[in-house]
C-alpha cells in the first residue's frame, strides 16, 4: 500500500513539473509581440471601432500567431479610450492622446499613439418631420471636428426634453415621441457649456 501511495505521489509530481515546463516553453518560444499599427485615430463621439488593432506573436522559428483576443490591452488615459480585444472604445473626454500598449505573459510592446479627434461644435435636428405634428421622430446631432470633417455624433451625447416627451434609443437610433410643444436639449460630454437646444412647436 505504501509503495502504491508513493507511486501515485511521484506521478502527480511529474505531471506538475511537466505542466510548468510547458508554460515556460511557451514564454521562451515567443520572440516578441507586435501591434499592426504605430498610430491610430478615432472620433471622440464615435461608437466602438472594431478590428482596428491586431496583436501578433512572433515565435523563435519566425512563425506567427494572432493573439489579439488573449493579450491585455493597456491605455495610458482611459478617459480618452480603452481597448479590449483590439476594439477601441472612446472615453468620456473630448479629444486627446493616449498611449496604447499590450502585455502577454512576461512580454510587452512599445506604445502606439491613439489620437481622439476633438469635437469643435455641433447642431441638432428632428428628422422626417415637415409639418410640426405630434408623433415619433428620430433625433440627429451632427458634429464638426478638428480635421474639418462633419459626421454624426453617436456617443457622449445626452438628450432631454422640457415636456413629458419620451426619448428612446432603439438599434442605435434616438427618437422622441412628441405630444406637445417642447424644448429638446442635447449636451455633450456632460458639459453644460457644450449644449444645443431647439424648440419644437406643435401646430
Amino acid at each position: 500500500m505504501t509503495l502504491l501511495k508513493n507511486s501515485i505521489i511521484s506521478i502527480i509530481s511529474l505531471l506538475f513539473i511537466s505542466c510548468g515546463s510547458n508554460t515556460d516553453a511557451d514564454i521562451v518560444d515567443i520572440q516578441k509581440i507586435v501591434i499592426d499599427q504605430q498610430e491610430v485615430s478615432i472620433y471622440s463621439t464615435d461608437r466602438e471601432t472594431t478590428n482596428l488593432l491586431t496583436a501578433t506573436a512572433i515565435f523563435n522559428d519566425n512563425s506567427t500567431k494572432d493573439i489579439t483576443d488573449f493579450v491585455t490591452w493597456n491605455s495610458s488615459d482611459t478617459t480618452i479610450a480603452t481597448v479590449i480585444k483590439g476594439t477601441i472604445y472612446p472615453g468620456t473626454s473630448n479629444g486627446g492622446d493616449s498611449n496604447i500598449t499590450i502585455s502577454y505573459q512576461s512580454l510587452s510592446t512599445p506604445s502606439i499613439l491613439l489620437h481622439s479627434k476633438k469635437l469643435l461644435d455641433f447642431n441638432i435636428s428632428i428628422l422626417d418631420n415637415d409639418i410640426n405634428s405630434t408623433g415619433i421622430y428620430p433625433l440627429q446631432a451632427l458634429g464638426n471636428f478638428e480635421d474639418n470633417i462633419t459626421k454624426e455624433i453617436e456617443t457622449n451625447i445626452f438628450w432631454s426634453s422640457s415636456s413629458d416627451a419620451e426619448i428612446t434609443i432603439d438599434d442605435n437610433i434616438t427618437s422622441i415621441e412628441i405630444i406637445e410643444d417642447t424644448n429638446i436639449t442635447a449636451t455633450l460630454f456632460s458639459d453644460e457649456n457644450f449644449t444645443q437646444e431647439i424648440l419644437y412647436k406643435v401646430e
